[in-house]
């Protein structure tokens, strides 16, 4: 297994052209070397109870120095 990878998993078709274009950039990590593990959840939706909308997280971002949110 390589050691750096990027698994994106889509949560919902991109709003608009700019969150795709973001998840398209930060997928370039992955010619990285030691960049190590990392997975992409995009438009992900959020809410704190079952009576709010949902948020819209357009990207959140796991891997081994934390959780990013985008």
């Amino acid at each position: 297994m390589p050691t750096h990878r990027i698994t994106h998993i889509p949560c919902g078709a991109f709003a608009n052209e700019s969150e795709r274009v973001a998840v398209e950039k930060l997928k370039k990590l992955q010619g990285v070397p030691g960049n190590g593990y990392w997975i992409f959840l995009s438009n992900l939706n959020h809410s704190l109870t079952q009576q709010t909308t949902s948020d819209e997280i357009d990207v959140l971002v796991i891997g081994s120095s934390g959780i990013i949110v985008v």
